[in-house]
């Protein structure tokens, strides 16, 4: 007969879980790093950038975009050049292949939500989106734990 194990998460997404013991940070739902309430310093609640590299993504955008004006200067030059009688279909998808990547880019990487930023005690600093917490409608019970654990360590920015 098998043993059930008991949940130990009282909230649980795909990137982290919160417990009585800590904050667990999960891949597959695997606990691969746990910071405990106590090895936290400082902790803060706010509205953040979702991404690690935000700045990196929306310069790769932006120079897409860039990137893309060029293509489309010189491919109109083209067309009003009359001494080019073919342009291929490549010089016209090309720019809208930009458009799209360098678009999404930016977008992604300018994308906010509720983040959760961590300090421990040896300089450590990691953050956690809430965005599937605040689907679920589970933020303020998420916060009312964190803030029992982390009593004054916890700014909440709204």
């Amino acid at each position: 007969m098998e043993q059930i194990e008991p949940k130990i998460y009282h909230f649980e997404t795909d990137h982290f879980a919160l417990s009585a013991k800590g904050i667990h940070f999960l891949r597959s739902r695997f606990n691969y790093k746990t910071f405990a309430y106590s090895d936290i310093v400082e902790a803060s609640f706010g509205k953040g950038k979702e991404l690690k590299n935000w700045w990196l993504l929306t310069t790769i955008g932006t120079g897409l975009l860039v990137s893309c004006l060029f293509y489309l200067f010189y491919v109109w030059k083209m067309l009003l050049d009359p001494n080019v009688s073919r342009i291929y279909i490549e010089q016209i998808v090309a720019p809208i292949i930009l458009v799209l990547s360098g678009g999404y880019f930016v977008y992604s990487g300018l994308k906010t939500a509720h983040v959760l930023k961590i300090k421990t005690a040896n300089g450590k600093t990691d953050k956690v989106s809430f965005k599937e917490l605040d689907k679920k409608a589970a933020t303020p019970e998420a916060l009312a734990l964190l803030s029992n654990h982390l009593n004054h360590r916890l700014k909440i920015n709204e």
